[in-house]
């Protein structure tokens, strides 16, 4: 149980860390005009897809397939 706690711990970290530095980047894109910021972004997007991949593939290797 404590395994599943800690990848459901790790996933809300991974959701908000994204979260937030997209909504910076994007809010330092439209404040400053600089589109490179929408390119971070979209990096920070794509980090955050593959965390949250990754943790759920971890978790169906640890707990098997749901049913």
């Amino acid at each position: 149980m404590a395994k599943k706690k800690s990848l459901g711990s790790a996933l809300v970290v991974i959701l908000i860390s994204s979260v937030l530095c997209v909504l910076l980047t994007v809010a330092a894109a439209i404040i400053t005009g600089e589109m490179l910021y929408l390119v971070a972004a979209l990096l920070f997007l794509i980090s955050g897809v593959s965390g949250i991949w990754v943790v759920r593939n971890l978790d169906r290797k640890i707990n098997g397939p749901r049913a």
